[in-house]
């Protein structure tokens, strides 16, 4: 019967008899628990702890249906992280967002159904677990190797090891998003759900904001969501013979109202419109390369005409100043090259009397004194080299070079259709966001000083949909063995 429960018929070893009833108790215990806590709303008294009881209640009743059907957990997921605008204050000025705490909590079903039903932990084969393993390894080792050696001059605020934590755990719960999709195979309905959804749900924000000229209700509707309706869309028009002719006019119709919003409503801002801009070429590049690298060519020329981007970001003036600070955010973390200074704490560097900083003498007016100064440098890979060194750097070059060449290899096994296009989308918009993550902000992986934890609702997308394509590579087998890995 418990085989039948949560299982869902996937054909496991039957479960030792004594655990029936224990899971029995447990589930009544917990529900006992809740309803007592429910009943003493009126003497505990605040919303937020009715908001929690109610969170709790529900996570429960979510982890149940997932330990039965991991496919439920993965959908609710893909639905609500950017949707549901829900969080628990942390008392930082960060909050735990929905896409947070779902992941922790599937994280945890799937670790328990490994357990109770395999009786191991096993991942399925991929030439990304090892270096996203040892990039973890060497995230921690930095934290662990620098609590003991910073610098006396380096004054950290009493919260440091919160906020550690949560910088940590936006490394750990990206690769967290990335296993739990590649690991568990979804049907072609349902990746052709994901799809529409994602796409659907980014071009009404597109047109809501461009005809009613207001920020559309999701703050999380931001960074890595701004590109991924647009690229999945565009592949799907390029690559998708089989795409009706009516859809086609409903896209190209969405696509325009993406240019108008890009050009009346967020210009000015180019991280939101030019990951999908990247995308859209690198997309361009493999239907055909001779096109795609012409106009590489003449947006490389622009730049070069713009004095490399001055005329290009004179709507954001602060951008011109982002050079200088990845330069001196660089020179802080060779003060540990190796491990670097651990999670955020170059953000801490700036203070220090003994640091003289090229930033602050070019734009003394943006801070009135040095102790107010401490810009994050809104470079992913900056970011990552000040807080995890040379050895954390060349982990995750390497990670991104796996990512790189498993999706080239998809783009030349997959034939046309929905699997090339979702393939070569997913490839295109890893890329392209794994680029603006240098230019423009950290979309790829949340910095807590920058876009904070908040932003893991929209960066969790870029690892849930390469985890969906590992898992679709595995279920198709339709590379060459050699080729797939």
């Amino acid at each position: 019967m418990f085989n039948r429960l949560f299982i869902g018929g996937e054909g496991r070893r039957e479960f030792k008899s004594w655990l029936n009833p224990l899971i029995i108790f447990l589930v009544v215990t917990v529900s006992a628990y809740m309803a007592f806590r429910i009943s003493r709303m009126s003497e505990l008294g605040t919303r937020q702890q009715s908001s929690l009881i109610l969170m709790g209640i529900l996570l429960f009743a979510f982890a149940i249906l997932s330990l039965r059907d991991m496919s439920f957990g993965l959908n609710v997921l893909v639905f609500s992280s950017v949707v549901i605008t829900y969080s628990i204050g942390t008392g930082t000025e960060s909050n735990i967002v929905v896409g947070v705490i779902l992941v922790v909590t599937l994280t945890g079903v799937w670790l328990a159904r490994m357990f109770l039903f395999d009786r191991k932990i096993h991942l399925v084969r991929s030439n990304m677990n090892l270096p996203l393993f040892l990039f973890l390894a060497a995230a921690m080792v930095s934290w662990i190797a620098n609590t003991a050696i910073n610098s006396w001059a380096v004054i950290l605020p009493r919260n440091i090891v919160v906020v550690q934590i949560g910088q940590f755990a936006m490394f750990a719960l990206s690769a967290a998003a990335f296993w739990l999709f590649a690991n568990h195979s979804v049907s072609d309905r349902t990746l052709k759900i994901w799809t529409s959804a994602i796409i659907v749900f980014g071009f009404i924000s597109f047109g809501y904001e461009a005809i009613l000229r207001r920020d559309f209700y999701s703050p999380a509707m931001n960074g890595a969501m701004m590109m991924w309706p647009v690229v999945l869309l565009v592949s799907q028009l390029l690559f998708n013979p089989q795409l009706e002719g009516k859809l086609r006019l409903v896209g190209y119709g969405a696509l325009v109202i993406w240019g108008v919003w890009a050009a009346s409503w967020t210009f000015a801002s180019k991280g939101t419109w030019m990951p999908a801009v990247f995308g859209i070429g690198i997309l361009i590049f493999l239907k055909n390369a001779r096109l795609g690298i012409v106009l590489g060519l003449l947006g490389g020329s622009y730049l070069l005409w713009s004095n490399f981007g001055e005329a290009f970001f004179a709507g954001e003036q602060a951008s011109l100043y982002r050079p200088y600070i990845w330069w001196d955010v660089i020179r802080m973390g060779l003060r540990s090259p190796i491990l670097g200074l651990g999670p955020v704490v170059y953000m801490f560097h700036w203070a220090d009397p003994s640091f003289n900083s090229i930033t602050f003498q070019l734009s003394q007016t943006y801070a009135w004194n040095r102790f107010n100064f401490s810009p994050p440098s809104h470079n992913l890979f900056v970011d990552i080299f000040a807080q995890t060194g040379i050895v954390g750097t060349v982990l995750f070059m390497w990670l991104l070079s796996a990512v790189a060449i498993f999706g080239w290899r998809m783009y030349k096994c997959q034939k046309p259709g929905f699997y090339s296009a979702y393939s070569n989308g997913v490839y295109a918009g890893f890329a392209a966001i794994a680029i603006s993550s240098a230019p423009f902000a950290d979309w790829l992986i949340p910095f807590v000083y920058n876009i904070g934890i908040e932003g893991f609702a929209h960066s969790v997308y870029s690892w849930i949909l390469l985890g969906s394509l590992v898992a679709l590579d595995h279920r198709l087998k339709e590379c060459p063995e050699d080729a797939r890995y």
